[in-house]
Order: structure tokens, then sequence, then C-alpha cells
């Protein structure tokens, strides 16, 4: 357990047995400086999940964390440790090939992540903004076949028709609007034989 090993000043911490503590590695026992928050709650039905909780965070009170200032890596440090990194996800999946499928799979998913953050350092930043610009221009080509633009694009009235997402988090909601620049839209069932603009897929019971 990875809080356990870093509350007890262990000199080995299991990072790598879930994907979660990997990513947050830096966060937990890194560089940096970690504020956890914990949720309680007074009610008798609660007692056994605010007592773990409680229990919980007596143990990560008692991890210590020593920030120090960046100052800055070169380059070159940042594409040396990337490839350790890369290099060691090879050996445990060598290790670990045969093993838990699930534990497997997210090994190689991030070993998939980390090689495409070295091929994202290594670019020159003329080659990122190429990469951006075709990204936004590939996004407004799907758009466009779809019959709308983006906020940016249409630079439309408040008048104008429009599409707006909605969420069950009320804070993403109307994050994403797009104008409706053709005639006629269809809209329709995602893969359905009428081919619709655009393809809608369903989520649990709602569409």
């Amino acid at each position: 357990d990875v809080i356990s090993a870093l509350a007890d000043h262990a000199k080995f911490v299991p990072y790598n047995n879930s994907l979660l503590t990997t990513l947050l590695s830096e966060s937990l026992g890194g560089n940096s400086k970690t504020i956890m928050v914990t949720a309680v709650s007074p009610a008798d039905d609660n007692f056994d999940e605010t007592l773990s909780t409680l229990r919980y965070a007596e143990r990560v009170k008692k991890i210590k964390q020593l920030a120090k200032k960046n100052k800055g890596d070169s380059k070159a440090t940042v594409e040396r440790e990337l490839r350790a990194q890369i290099d060691k996800l090879k050996n445990q999946l060598d290790i670990r090939g045969s093993g838990n499928k699930d534990h497997v799979d997210q090994l190689e998913n991030y070993l998939d992540n980390t090689r495409k953050e070295l091929r994202r350092v290594k670019m020159e930043h003329k080659e990122k903004v190429n990469v951006m610009r075709e990204t936004y221009l590939k996004m407004k080509q799907h758009l466009a076949s779809m019959g709308l633009s983006s906020v940016d694009e249409a630079k439309k009235s408040s008048m104008a028709p429009k599409l707006i997402n909605i969420s069950g988090d009320p804070s993403l909601s109307g994050a994403m609007v797009f104008f409706v620049t053709s005639e006629e839209i269809s809209i329709g069932a995602l893969g359905s034989s009428a081919k619709p603009m655009i393809g809608l897929q369903t989520d649990g019971d709602i569409l």
C-alpha cells in the first residue's frame, strides 16, 4: 500500500501497483505540497465509513514532504528521464506479461502515454504549432460536415440557432456551443442506415 509505505518512511514505495498511484507519484511523495481533504458524516448509518476515512487520514498525516523550488530542467534532462521511464515500464511488462490482464493493460497504456509525451517534448516549437493547426483544421472540417461551426469561427449573435451541451454536472452544461450553419441538419441514431449528419448514441436510458 502506497500510503502505508510513505507513512512508515519505507525505502521502497510500490507506486506502480496501480495506474492511479503511478500518475500521482509526484503528488503523493515527490517534490510537491499536497493537501488532502476528507469528508466525514455525523450520521449513525455512516459510522463505519467515517471511522475508516479518519483512520486513513491519520496515516496520511504521517507523510512528510519537503518541496524544493524547481530549477527548470533542460530539454535533454526531460528526454533522458522519459526514456528511463519507458525502459522501466518495458522491463515491468516483460516481467508481468503473463500476469493480471488489467494490470498489464494499465502498464501498456501508461507506456504508450509516456512515449507520446517523449515525442511531444522532442518536437520543436514550429512543429507543435503545425500539429495544433492541423488538429484545429480537422475539427473545423468535421463540424462543417455536420452543418455546424464553433463559437470562435461563427461569432454569431445570441439569436442565431445553435446546439448547446447538457451535462449531469451543472458546471459543464453550456461549455460547448456549436452554431448551425446549414439550412437542413439530420439528427439520428449513430450508425443507422439513414446516415444522419449528427449521430447520437445512448448512454443508459438517455439518448
